[in-house]
Formats: C-alpha cells, sequence, structure tokens
C-alpha cells in the first residue's frame, strides 16, 4: 500500500472513530438524564468505552502525523517511506515502513521493528540470516 492510500485509509479509520465517539457521547448524556442513572453500570461501560475510543482516535491522530512527515526517499534501498516485499523462511509478506507507527491489519510496520531492523539499508536480492536458522530475502522494493 501507498503512502498516500495509507493517510486516506488512517483519515477514514480516525473518522469513523470520531464518530462512534460523538455517538456514545450523546448516548452518555441520555443515561445521565434518564432513569438508567440510577444504574451505574451501564454509565460505567459507556465511559470506559469513550476513553478507549479517544485513545484510539489519538493514536490515529499521531499515525498520520507520522506517515505524512516522511519524505520520500531516493535510491533502492530498504528505508522508512518505502513499500518492502520479503521472504521470510518461506513466506512472502509486503508492508510499507514508517517512522514509529505499526498497524499490521494496513501492513504498516515500524523500522524499530526486529524484521525491519534487520534489513535496512538492503537492497533487492538481499538475504540476511535469522536467529532461527532462516533468512529475509528482499524481493522487491518500492
Amino acid at each position: 500500500m501507498k503512502k498516500d492510500d495509507i493517510l486516506i485509509k488512517l483519515k477514514e479509520n480516525a473518522e469513523n472513530v470520531r464518530e462512534k465517539l460523538n455517538t456514545r457521547r450523546l448516548q452518555l448524556v441520555d443515561a445521565d438524564s434518564a432513569k438508567e442513572s440510577r444504574f451505574p453500570t451501564g454509565r460505567v461501560e459507556l465511559e470506559d468505552e469513550i476513553d478507549m475510543l479517544q485513545k484510539k482516535l489519538v493514536s490515529l491522530e499521531e499515525a498520520v502525523i507520522d506517515i505524512n512527515s516522511i519524505k520520500k526517499s531516493d535510491g533502492d534501498a530498504v528505508s522508512v517511506g518505502k513499500n518492502v516485499k520479503v521472504r521470510v523462511l518461506d513466506e512472502e509478506m509486503e508492508f510499507f515502513i514508517s517512522n514509529s507507527f505499526a498497524d499490521f491489519d494496513l501492513n504498516i510496520l515500524s523500522k524499530n521493528a526486529p524484521l525491519v531492523s534487520k534489513i535496512i539499508g538492503c537492497k533487492k536480492g538481499d538475504k540476511k540470516e535469522i536467529e532461527s536458522g532462516g533468512y529475509i530475502e528482499v524481493l522487491e522494493i518500492s
């Protein structure tokens, strides 16, 4: 997935979380004004969900900042901002390398992830040994 596509997806996810957060806040106000205010369990569950959604929204907003800060890198070596396809043992995987954000659902790995840190600076065709006795092979860089 390219940087622009990742940004679109992150912003969509953030907007969905923002909408859900607003809905839960309205439900909390309704719960406070209704008979349910005598039953704190529902209120506590809403507060917990609101707290979780707020943290998720902050995380997504930080991810947008992180991905936005990545400058287009020239060269043909594995680096931040590149899409990389690798073979680890007998399995192929493709991912985008960010500065610090990671999201497995979007195939984004941080430059600090063990797999990524092993191949930073590698070029297509390079192989690096891993502890399990196998290797990581860089198949594509874009």
